[in-house]
């Protein structure tokens, strides 16, 4: 994949659905086989995640992917479940009880984190993301289908 320190093109369509990511240092974007990652750099495990995200963009197109992500919240949450689980298990593979501890809670924190839209807790995030994946998508879904009913 190659990276480039921009925006993505349709940057301006992703600020009005997530207006603070404007604001947030870290944040990257994949489109296509491009991770567009103006503020942070791009580690193993976060280039494991966002291939996770080019693989899924590839089964309609980057535009259709990017859509649905923006507009419906349940599959946001699927798709960013499993680029947290390939990430999580990409960091953890060479470390101590302590390192993977330390990461899940760090991933799951950002799973369960206003900018996806605060679809989860961060203990039920650890959870889906330690889990295995099918298991993990039917929670997700599960969890994402409650959040909506309540959401305000």
């Amino acid at each position: 994949m190659k990276i480039i320190k921009a925006f993505p093109p349709n940057y301006a369509q992703i600020i009005k659905v997530f207006p603070g990511v404007v604001r947030t240092p870290g944040v990257m974007f994949c489109y296509a086989d491009v991770i567009y990652s103006p503020y942070a750099h791009v580690t193993p495990s976060l280039m494991a995640h966002e291939k996770v995200h080019a693989a899924r963009q590839k089964i309609t197109s980057p535009e259709e992917w990017w859509k649905q992500y923006l507009e419906d919240t349940e599959f946001r949450f699927v798709e960013e479940l499993l680029a947290h689980q390939v990430e999580y298990h990409a960091r953890v593979t060479q470390g101590n009880r302590h390192e993977r501890r330390g990461a899940l809670i760090q991933i799951a924190g950002r799973l369960a984190s206003p900018l996806y839209g605060s679809m989860t807790t961060r203990a039920i995030a650890k959870k889906l993301i330690a889990g295995d994946t099918l298991q993990a998508i039917k929670r997700a879904k599960k969890v994402a289908t409650v959040a909506e009913a309540i959401a305000p």
